[in-house]
């Protein structure tokens, strides 16, 4: 307050003073400054008191109230989760922190002075100005203080101030209507929390308790609450458990699941679920194979929260050591041995004890032990798992002796015997687990399971191979060859003979084998447990056969035990000597296939030498092209002469020869003429194998190791490369006559007709070479660049190889077909004239001369002389070839006949393998006493129909197919005598090897099948190509006459001069008729190509026009066009014919023909490419 207000005070009050001061009494300045401080003091003290009251009761009411929302908020969701109830105490906590910073803190620090008091009293009384404040303050200032004026100036004022009435009521103005507000919002929160404790007081204190300890295991209650009965704290690893849940609020849900999850030292993994199965009041869960340490709880209904039980998961104690000590019985003559394993097989009687070793100590073994009714050699397939079945009471059967268990002082060793001292005797087999308890008191099974298969002495197994022949003559040798094995020792094998179907007279007898020791001294270190059987019988000796007689031969073999048992028999026809030479010379027929695929792969090989080596040799250098061809020339050639009589096992040439050989020797047979034919063709084989065979096999790989060695080091074609390829060239060429000779000496009767086929394939390799001739010949008069020009004088140089390659085989044709050897029948005379004066009209007109002039003109490019030089060689072969007759029907048939009889074979084999297939799955089975009688049945069924395959295949000559049934024959009879002794494992393993050498034969007929049938196809193929050339040579000249005529006018002819045209016309329209008809004979054999059959139809269609064009005299256009369009259509047909035979002919390749090389390098741009077939 400032003087002038202080000033007017005084002046208003001045006049007042004295009378007022009468009505109040003289008070001193000292009792007026005290009332106005101590009512101001004792005023702001209360106030502060109310404020801090009022500060109180606010928080207190804000927190009961966030208290009571947050519990009814966990009454309502009743949510189980722990972060949610710790936010919701952080929010408790945060809301009181809250009211306490904004009541509670500033009414403590709440504090006013006397003056501030009397300010805040004028803010309520308007009317007191500011009078009461000014006098509060100058009754607070002190007496020296002069800053408001003097004292007497001071005094004057507070005795106006006390002059304006009665004493100033203070405690009228204290306010308590917000502590009486604070007040009832507290008793009001209070009241609603009291009323909700008093209606629900169980909920009320559940939501109080789980919000003060958000981290206790306080839960609301739900309807239902499951419980796991006896869960486990520890289990084994790798065990499965079963749990099983109850609802203590009956009843179940209708799902109840196991969660588990595995845990480790670093966090849980992923939850797995796992429903139970409800049964009744309980749900049983079952869980896998169990590895580690995992929790599991159980959630259905409304309880999905239940704690997480841990479960330790620890590794049970393990066998880590165990064996079986086995002493057999006495009979075995076997010593006491030691066996590892959990299963093992022993005779009845044997001595057995089991030890092992735990990898930690346990406190008690129990042997869980199933003992089977069938006590040794036909396990039950249908076990009886009744508790209560009664036992065997077969009085010949011994009772089992359960195991005796005992461990060691340090809970680790076991040992499993009969009785503490003496081991177990077994007479029946075993099966058992071993429980066991640790010390910690885990109880757990171990998974492995023990048995010991008791079984009686087997038998010994006879295996009697079967034989090359199924016919001997009278005095035969015939040979034993086979096996005999047993599993404790042998003591005698023999052989046995009888006819068949007399049962009246003993069996001959041949001892093969005997031991030398007497059964008492015979032990297992000296025991013959496996025997190979190889001796000789003369049948002579035991009896005196004649032809037509059957005799089965069989082997037989005897343990020590005295047990015998036999192989299956073999039946033998007696035949005269001159039916035996007849099958022989069968079996030698056979080879003829062999022989023509190996020298139609040796003249391929030849001919890609040579045309290698000539491109390569004009080129003057190599390429990596060259380098791989004569690669797989040395290839192919090795392939040939290991086929021929190298080391290609019992299917080569020699193997095969050899073996006829000794089938005639064994037969007394060997001083016949066969013989002597045999032997002749084993001393050519020997002399070509190791003569021209091995020496073109050396030089080829000579030659391919020079010219890779040149082509590496970049270096010209050196000399000795050159003198090796021209070795080499002339040793293939020897080998190659040396085959040649080989097949026409086996074809015999077929020489002739393979005499035709060969000189087909050279017209058709000539036309081939013309129809090049004439393509290089166009595209060299094209103007062509430098490269171009290049790539058409490398192809000169290949077509020149060719041309001379086929005029050194022309040469070996003419001196194979004057050295043919001829039978004295009028057919085989008559065609040996045929063949005489078709040789003498080739060698006469210089064929072979004329290729070879031909070669000059192509390597001097005069290709148009070439090509006609060429055409006179193609006349020459036609002739000749129209001379012999091509087209032999009746090899064909043969051809056919063979190949059907194959397809027929294979599709039996493969019936026989798919019904042994099944008999080894009914085998694997393991039998019932009742269905093995019925499965040996089947069994003998299936092998007697094998052993008819092997006849037939031995019949039709076929000595190596005969052989693979033999074998499958041979597997069939030991399953069956398995399955008598009960070996089911043998007979299973003897049954499938049976069935998968039955379907190893059938793919092999079905394979030569389709080879016999490819022949027929390329024999077929032949001849077509001949008619159609003879067709399109007698159809060139009808056209050109028809060419000649179409601008003559016959009206305006003289008469004389029509008349002679129009016998013209009327001959060529004859002849054109003959070649309509020969055309249709022809389409006779193209039925099966449909294509090639549509063409020939519209080029005979086209003739027809022509002869009826022809006959009317319309000439031009009818006859003229219709004639040269069937002209046009053979044209195309034969040439669709050669490309296809030139590209047979020129794509050489190792016998894997159609596969890429061994470097994977694409065909040389310098090779003919194949054409895609017409």
């Amino acid at each position: 307050m400032g003087l002038p207000q202080l000033a007017k005070l005084l002046e208003e009050t001045r006049f007042e003073v004295s009378a007022r001061s009468d009505s109040r009494g003289n008070s001193s300045l000292d009792e007026i400054r005290g009332e106005l401080l101590d009512g101001a003091g004792r005023l702001a003290a209360s106030a502060r008191r109310v404020m801090r009251w009022q500060a109180m009761l606010a928080c207190l009411a804000v927190g009961l109230a966030a208290l009571l929302l947050l519990m009814l908020t966990d009454m309502l969701l009743r949510r189980e989760e722990l972060g949610l109830r710790v936010l919701s105490l952080l929010a408790w906590l945060l809301v009181l922190t809250w009211s306490v910073n904004k009541w509670l803190r500033p009414a403590w620090k709440f504090s006013l002075t006397p003056v501030q008091v009397a300010q805040w009293i004028e803010g309520e009384r308007p009317e007191l100005g500011q009078r009461l404040s000014t006098a509060v303050e100058l009754a607070h200032l002190p007496a020296t203080d002069t800053r408001f004026g003097s004292s007497r100036f001071r005094d004057a004022a507070l005795r106006a101030w006390s002059a304006n009435g009665p004493t100033f009521d203070w405690p009228r103005h204290l306010q308590q209507r917000g502590l009486r507000r604070a007040g009832m919002l507290l008793l009001g929160i209070g009241g609603v929390i009291a009323t909700l404790w008093i209606v629900w007081p169980m909920e009320m204190r559940l939501a109080f308790e789980r919000l003060a300890v958000p981290w206790s295991a306080h839960a609301w209650p739900h309807r239902d609450q499951l419980h796991i009965l006896q869960l486990p704290t520890v289990v084994a690893a790798g065990s499965e458990l079963q749990l099983e849940v109850i609802d203590e609020r009956p009843p179940l849900p209708d799902l109840v699941e196991l969660q588990v999850r595995e845990v480790d030292t670093a966090q849980a993994t992923q939850v797995r679920t796992f429903e139970t199965t409800l049964i009744g009041d309980l749900a049983i869960g079952n869980l896998p194979s169990i590895n580690a340490t995992f929790e599991v709880r159980a959630v259905g209904g409304d309880d999905q929260r239940m704690p997480w039980h841990r479960v330790e998961v620890v590794q049970p104690p393990e066998l880590t050591e165990f064996q079986f000590t086995v002493e057999p019985p006495k009979y075995a003559g076997l010593g006491r041995s030691e066996v590892v394993g959990r299963r093992i097989a022993v005779l009845a009687g044997s001595q057995v004890e089991f030890n092992g070793r735990f990898d930690r100590p346990v406190a008690q073994v129990v042997v869980e032990q199933s003992q089977r009714s069938e006590p040794n050699t036909e396990p039950n397939t249908e076990p009886n798992t009744e508790p209560n079945t009664e036992p065997n009471t077969d009085a010949n059967t011994p009772t089992q002796q359960p195991w005796t268990v005992r461990l060691d002082d340090d809970g680790r060793g076991l040992r499993l015997s009969g009785s503490p001292d003496t081991m177990l005797a077994v007479q029946q087999s075993l099966d058992w687990q071993l429980s066991i308890t640790t010390a910690d008191g885990l109880e757990t099974r171990l998974a492995e399971r023990w048995s010991i298969e008791v079984t009686e002495d087997t038998p010994p197994r006879v295996i009697f191979q079967a034989a090359d022949l199924a016919e001997l003559a009278s005095n035969a040798q015939l040979k034993l060859r086979g096996s005999a094995i047993d599993d404790l020792g042998l003591v005698a094998v023999r052989a046995r003979l009888q006819l068949v179907g007399d049962t009246a007279t003993p069996a001959a007898n041949l001892s093969i084998w005997q031991t030398a020791q007497s059964d008492d001294d015979i032990t297992s270190a000296v025991a013959t447990r496996e025997f190979a059987i190889d001796a000789q019988w003369n049948i002579a000796q035991a009896g005196s056969f004649v032809a037509g007689q059957h005799v089965a031969v069989w082997l037989e073999a005897c343990d020590n035990s005295g047990q015998w048992s036999q192989s299956h028999q073999q039946e033998f026809t007696i035949r005269d000597q001159r039916e035996l030479i007849e099958s022989i010379q069968e079996k030698q027929n056979q080879l003829l296939t062999q022989v023509r695929e190996l020298v139609d792969t040796q003249r391929r090989n030849t001919q890609l030498f040579s045309r290698t080596w000539e491109m390569a040799h004009q080129a003057g250098k190599l390429g990596r092209e060259q380098i791989d061809l004569f690669r797989n020339t040395a290839e192919v050639q090795h392939a040939v002469a290991e086929r021929l009589g190298g080391s290609n096992g019992p299917q080569g040439l020699k193997q095969e020869i050899a073996k006829l050989s000794d089938l005639l020797a064994r037969n007394r047979l060997d001083e016949t003429e066969l013989a002597a034919e045999l032997n002749v063709l084993a001393s050519n084989l020997q002399e070509l194998s190791q003569g021209a065979m091995e020496e073109a096999t050396r030089t080829t790989a000579q030659t391919a190791v020079l010219a890779e060695t040149s082509w590496k080091d970049d270096l010209a074609i050196a000399p000795n490369l050159i003198a090796s390829a021209a070795q080499s060239q002339e040793a293939q060429s020897a080998a190659l006559r040396g085959l040649e000779k080989m097949l026409d000496r086996l074809a015999r009767n077929e020489s002739l007709q393979q005499i035709e086929r060969e000189l087909a394939q050279i017209l058709n390799q000539q036309n081939a070479i013309r129809r090049e001739t004439d393509r290089l010949h166009l595209e060299g008069l094209a103007d062509r660049s430098e490269e171009s020009r290049a790539q058409l004088q490398l192809l000169q140089t290949a077509l020149s190889a060719d041309q001379q390659g086929l005029a050194r085989r022309l040469d070996d044709w003419l001196s194979r077909a004057g050295d043919l050897q001829y039978s004295e029948t009028a057919d085989q005379q008559t065609a040996k004239s045929a063949l005489t004066r078709a040789t003498q009209s080739l060698s006469s007109a210089q064929a072979s001369g004329l290729m070879r002039r031909s070669t000059e003109e192509i390597r001097d490019a005069q290709l148009a002389r070439a090509a006609t030089t060429q055409q006179q060689v193609s006349e020459l072969l036609s002739d000749t070839l129209r001379q012999l007759g091509a087209g032999n029907q009746s090899q064909l048939g043969g051809l056919r006949n063979r190949a059907e009889g194959l397809r027929q074979l294979s599709g039996e084999l493969s019936e026989l393998a798919t019904a042994q297939s099944a008999l080894s799955e009914r085998w694997q089975a393991s039998p019932a006493a009742s269905t093995r009688e019925q499965l040996l049945s089947d069994q003998a069924n299936v092998e007697q129909r094998t052993r008819a395959a092997a006849n037939q295949a031995e019949q039709a000559g076929d000595g190596s197919l005969s052989s693979e049934i033999d074998r499958a024959s041979a597997a069939q009879e030991q399953a069956q005598s398995a399955g008598r002794q009960n070996d089911f494992q043998m007979a299973t393993r003897a049954s499938q090897q049976a069935a998968q050498q039955l379907e190893q034969a059938s793919r092999q007929l079905e394979q030569r099948s389709a080879d016999l049938e490819r022949q027929v196809a390329e024999q077929q193929m032949f001849q077509l190509a001949v008619a159609i050339e003879q067709l399109l040579t007698q159809q060139k000249p009808i056209t050109e006459q028809f060419n000649q005529w179409a601008n003559i006018e016959f009206d305006e002819l003289p008469q004389a001069s029509r008349q002679s045209h129009q016998a013209e016309v009327r001959q060529a329209a004859s002849r054109q008729e003959e070649v309509r008809q020969r055309l249709r004979e022809v389409r006779a054999e193209t039925s099966a190509m449909p294509t090639f059959d549509w063409t020939l139809e519209q080029a005979e269609l086209l003739m027809g026009r022509a002869v009826a064009a022809a006959k009317r005299y319309r000439i031009a256009p009818d006859a003229e066009q219709a004639a040269e369009g069937a002209l046009r259509l053979l044209q195309l047909a034969a040439d669709a014919m050669r490309e296809q035979h030139l590209s047979d002919m020129s794509d050489a390749r190792p016998p894997n023909n159609g596969e890429e090389n061994p470097d994977g390098e694409k065909p040389s741009a310098a090779e003919p490419q194949r054409p895609a077939p017409f």
